[in-house]
């Protein structure tokens, strides 16, 4: 009964040997790695805080403005790190393949572990452009002209109609994300927990991520395939963009870092912030905090995948750079107490649901095949994959195609 309820319907249905337990290892194994690098984005906004990040990197010596400056290049540095991984992932895919490629990141996250502990704020500048050296040897060496020859075909196929609006939904639905707050409140829950009056920010950091986490677990295992994909991010980002604007009305009337004494009233609309920020973190990742991945990796077409997938992530981390290099400064300059970023991040939020009410396709169950239909076919045709595999059966190879 639960299988049943965790898979989408299908009109053929998939063989049972597909679901097999080398599978499920398989991926959860792979997922370790994702379970680190959302372990860094969750507590890097914390990391700021600690006494003694702040004394090994001199931030307890700056200005106001010094300091936005500094945590706003160490937050974006991060996101840069990300975007030109996924680019350069795209090319380690092509030479060795997903196993080594897989082996070549685990080794440069051990890398990086170690050198984020051993550092002391003196970093020096040429040990990281050797590092650089490295990764320019890595996605160099061993070039073969029918890597390029790849590239070539992709770029043509991806500006062919039906195929550059699919591009286009995955930068759109990856702007929408990072504008939305999830990225901000994960760079700088400090800042924000101690903007609603919340004084221990390392504690409600980390029941922020369990509730995220937990949410994330439900929605992902559970009910993707139930209940879809537009929905979901319709009424999550409806959820989130509700809470964001209690967010920034509570700060502009009460200015809970004023610290002027507070009314009964006014001290359970500082818990009711509280509550708002941990209704988001849930209803955020029930829906729209997973599905620009999810639908970028399901709406292209098998020759597209190698190209998409490194694009979906480095649009992710580009505007995510943008948002977490921004941040310090918006709270600086939008109100008291910085109320206006709130304001800001749910009007995103309701700009963002009527999008997907007019340009998300609900993606759930469906084939390549019907993807090409959906989106408006290459070349006005699609792949008639059923006749085809009637062919292949009967001893013909022939490619049978409709016209859309």
């Amino acid at each position: 009964m639960l299988e049943k309820f965790m898979r989408a319907k299908e009109d053929r249905p998939t063989p049972p040997e597909v679901y097999n337990m080398r599978l499920y290892l398989t991926v959860m194994a792979i997922s370790m790695s994702l379970l680190v690098f959302g372990y860094d984005t969750s507590f890097i906004g914390t990391t700021l805080e600690i006494p003694s990040f702040t004394r090994d990197f001199g931030l307890d010596q700056m200005s106001s403005g010094e300091k936005s400056d500094t945590t706003g290049n160490l937050t974006s540095v991060f996101s840069v790190g990300a975007f030109f991984g996924s680019l350069f992932m795209f090319f380690i895919f092509e030479l060795f393949g997903r196993r080594v490629s897989l082996l070549i990141a685990d080794g440069l996250s051990i890398l990086g572990a170690v050198l984020c502990t051993a550092a002391n704020g003196n970093l020096d500048v040429g040990f990281v452009k050797a590092q650089l050296d490295i990764e320019r040897a890595l996605t160099s060496e061993g070039e073969k002209h029918s890597l390029w020859q790849y590239l070539g075909a992709a770029f043509k196929e991806a500006r062919m109609k039906g195929i550059r609006n699919r591009f286009g939904l995955v930068v759109m639905m990856t702007i929408f994300q990072a504008w939305g707050g999830a990225v901000a409140i994960n760079y700088y829950s400090p800042t924000i927990f101690r903007s609603i009056g919340l004084e221990n920010t390392t504690l409600w950091t980390g029941v922020y991520g369990v509730i995220k986490s937990v949410s994330a677990i439900i929605y992902f295992i559970f009910f993707i395939e139930a209940a879809g994909r537009k929905w979901p991010w319709i009424i999550s980002c409806i959820g989130c963009g509700i809470c964001m604007y209690f967010l920034g009305a509570y700060i502009h009337i009460v200015n809970p870092e004023s610290g002027t004494p507070q009314s009964a009233s006014q001290e359970a609309a500082g818990k009711a912030a509280a509550a708002a920020i941990m209704i988001y973190g849930f209803v955020w990742s029930f829906g729209a905090n997973g599905l620009p991945l999810i639908i970028a990796s399901e709406i292209f077409t098998p020759s597209l995948r190698s190209v998409s997938g490194p694009f979906a992530g480095m649009s992710v981390w580009l505007w995510s750079f943008v948002v977490t290099k921004v941040e310090p400064y918006m709270f600086d300059n939008m109100g008291t107490g910085g109320f206006g970023v709130y304001f800001f991040f749910g009007t995103m939020l309701f700009c963002s649901t009527v999008y997907a009410y007019f340009f998300i396709h609900e993606t759930k169950g469906l084939r390549t095949d019907q993807m090409d239909a959906l989106f408006g076919a290459v070349n006005g045709q699609v792949v008639d994959y059923e006749e085809e595999a009637m062919q292949e059966k009967g001893g013909g190879v022939e490619m049978v195609e409709t016209v859309v």
